[in-house]
């Protein structure tokens, strides 16, 4: 019997241990801890977008809450009008691509708000003297109060930069949250008592987080000249993101594997440089732009080579996508301040249950927006959520790509190194600058010409200026000639406007958009 029953252990074990290969659960899973007191005694709880658990001193269940398919929990904790525990439940409709907002009290499920467009983030009760109300962040930056009994809108107070992270101290009475302020989230704190006065401005008080790196904002005026006149390198590569930059293969540690050292063998063989790994495991984007100016001013690298946004996708609870995508967009600036020269990336999909409902919807309103900020600022953009879900099957499709439910496998890596390589050989080169220009005559054709001078390229595939010129300032098309050295003089058939412009053409034919436009009126002297 005891030989029959150790086998059926073993047995027992090795399912569950091959559930656990198959199907690995992300460790950055939007999950929290925490304590609340109830009766002068400290209860601990800890909740997921799937499930929570209130637990006594003894480490005892006293209540506990599991969501089903397509909704998740938002938030909960001890109420004391009702003298219960609650829950605030999202509930995602995948065909209309709307959110309806619940909470269960005990287990009375209430219906609060019926199928919106956008989800709803940190929801709390206000519980204020004999009044009861429930509020909750959404995209547009703004908190929402509604009255708990009519469920109608008493206040919508608006920001004109991201929060997150709603919350309330019933002691203190404060409606507590992180607010963007000066290019760091702080947190900040509003009173109870201004809630529901609509003839009162609402104030808030702000302090410092203590975690701030961004280096830039801390200098000093006249050391900042420093910074933004250093010409960063085109031999430098940085590598900006999470643990898929860093390099994980089965959510083990493998920098050596990831894209990374692929695309220094190809950067190896085009005309040099580093490509710096700066991927932090688990990063989110509010990290990630806490220590970018940092980052960028260590290395100096001319290239950005940026994937971030994967691990934001899972806070469901608490990270609207519009703060993600600020984060994003905030990155980019600073990077554009510094002359750098950005590529973006969409996020790869997640795979299995993480990847499905509202985690797929948010991976695919993250993308759209990195997408749209790509157009916005004239950078490249390399697809690759769509390059990844698309892969064809007779290669082994998406799948083959991937070595757990995030990140890539070996084949993934090498895709994701060969689309850099792409993107830096088709970036343009730099637009040329022009120094100076001044007429100069033609002594076989006493034509009246033009000499434009350009400041030299720094392209290390730069191959030579390509000179443009039309009649219309709307129609610099026709060709003229190419030139090496930056010094560039024109001659074109006198009695009419011009309109010239020059381009840069590196060794790969791809070019610059045109140099500032010059015009001037061609014509012969009879002397």
């Amino acid at each position: 019997m005891i030989k029959k029953l150790q086998k059926r252990i073993v047995m027992v074990f090795l399912f569950f241990s091959t559930l656990c290969l198959l199907f690995p659960l992300p460790k950055n899973i939007d999950k929290e801890k925490g304590e609340i007191k109830n009766n002068g005694e400290i209860f601990t709880y800890e909740i997921s977008p799937s499930s929570v658990k209130f637990y006594d001193k003894n480490g005892n269940i006293v209540y506990k809450y599991k969501t089903k398919k397509n909704s998740v929990l938002l938030s909960s904790s001890y109420s004391k009008i009702f003298n219960k525990y609650y829950v605030f439940e999202e509930k995602f409709y995948p065909k209309s691509k709307k959110y309806s907002l619940f909470i269960i009290i005990a287990n009375n499920k209430i219906p609060l708000i019926e199928k919106t467009q956008t989800p709803f983030y940190s929801p709390i009760l206000i519980e204020c003297k004999n009044s009861l109300s429930f509020a909750y962040i959404d995209e547009s930056f703004s908190i929402n109060i509604y009255d708990f009994q009519s469920k109608k809108l008493l206040r919508k107070i608006i920001f004109k930069e991201p929060i997150h992270s709603l919350s309330f101290d019933g002691k203190k009475k404060l409606l507590l949250f992180f607010r963007f302020n000066n290019g760091k989230y702080v947190k900040t704190s509003m009173y109870c008592r201004d809630i529901n006065n609509r003839e009162k401005n609402i104030t808030t008080n702000a302090y410092t987080v203590t975690r701030n790196n961004n280096i830039y904002n801390n200098l000093k005026e006249k050391e900042k000249h420093l910074y933004e006149d250093f010409n960063f390198s085109y031999y430098g590569f940085l590598g900006f993101g999470d643990s898929i930059t860093f390099g994980y293969i089965n959510r083990e540690e493998a920098p050596d594997k990831g894209y990374v050292p692929r695309l220094q063998l190809m950067v190896d063989d085009w005309y040099g440089g580093k490509v710096y790994n700066e991927g932090v495991p688990g990063e989110v984007t509010e990290d990630g732009l806490n220590r970018f100016e940092s980052v960028i001013l260590k290395d100096k690298a001319k290239y950005l080579l940026f994937h971030e946004g994967t691990n934001d996708a899972l806070f469901v609870r608490r990270f609207p996508v519009s703060y993600i995508l600020f984060n994003i967009e905030s990155m980019i600036k600073i990077s554009l301040k510094h002359s750098m020269r950005p590529i973006l990336t969409t996020i790869i999909p997640r795979n299995g249950k993480w990847g499905e409902g509202i985690y797929r919807e948010r991976s695919i309103e993250i993308s759209e927006g990195i997408r749209e900020m790509g157009q916005k600022y004239e950078i490249p953009v390399i697809d690759l959520f769509n390059i990844f879900l698309n892969y064809p099957e007779s290669d082994g499709g998406y799948e083959s790509l991937m070595s757990d439910t995030v990140h890539p496998s070996e084949k993934g890596y090498q895709l994701m190194a060969e689309k850099w390589y792409e993107y830096l050989k088709n970036y343009p080169p730099e637009i040329p600058d022009i120094i100076s220009f001044f007429y100069k005559v033609d002594p076989l054709t006493n034509i009246v010409g033009i000499e434009i001078e350009t400041s030299p390229n720094p392209d290390p595939d730069f191959k030579c200026l390509s000179i443009y010129y039309g009649e219309k300032n709307t129609e610099i098309k026709k060709f003229y000639k190419n030139e090496e050295n930056n010094k560039i003089v024109i001659f074109l058939p006198p009695g009419k406007i011009y309109y010239i412009g020059v381009k840069a053409t590196d060794y790969f034919n791809n070019q610059s958009n045109l140099s500032a436009i010059l015009k001037y009126k061609s014509y012969r002297l009879f002397f």
